[in-house]
C-alpha cells in the first residue's frame, strides 16, 4: 500500500488553524467600494453589480473554510478514537514486526 496518503496530527492541526485564519480573513478583509463608479465606456453599472458579488463570494469562502476546519477536527477525533480502540483491543506487549506484519 505504498500509494496510501498519510497525514500527521501536526499537519492536520496546522490545516485546521489555517482554515480558521482563512475564514476570518474572508469575513474581515473587505474593502469599501465607491457608491458610484463612473467609467468612460459607461459600464459603471455592470462594474458595480460585479463588485457587489464579492462580499457574497467572501462569505461563501469563509463558510467553506469553516466547514473544512470542522471536518479536519472530526477526522482527528475519529483517528484518536480508533487509536484508542485498537490499543485497548490488543494484548499487553503486542508489537508489530518489521514492515507492519
Amino acid at each position: 500500500m505504498s500509494g496510501a496518503m498519510r497525514l500527521s496530527d501536526a499537519a492536520l492541526s496546522q490545516a485546521g488553524r489555517k482554515l480558521v485564519e482563512a475564514a476570518a480573513g474572508m469575513l474581515n478583509g473587505g474593502a469599501k467600494r465607491p457608491a458610484v463608479i463612473s467609467t468612460i465606456s459607461g459600464a459603471g453599472g455592470e462594474v458595480s453589480l460585479y463588485l457587489r458579488g464579492f462580499p457574497v463570494a467572501r462569505a461563501a469562502l469563509a463558510d467553506a473554510a469553516k466547514s473544512s476546519s470542522v471536518a479536519v477536527s472530526a477526522v482527528m477525533e475519529e483517528s484518536a478514537a480508533l487509536d484508542t480502540a485498537i490499543a485497548s483491543a490488543l494484548p499487553a506487549g503486542f508489537t508489530l514486526g518489521e514492515g507492519g506484519t
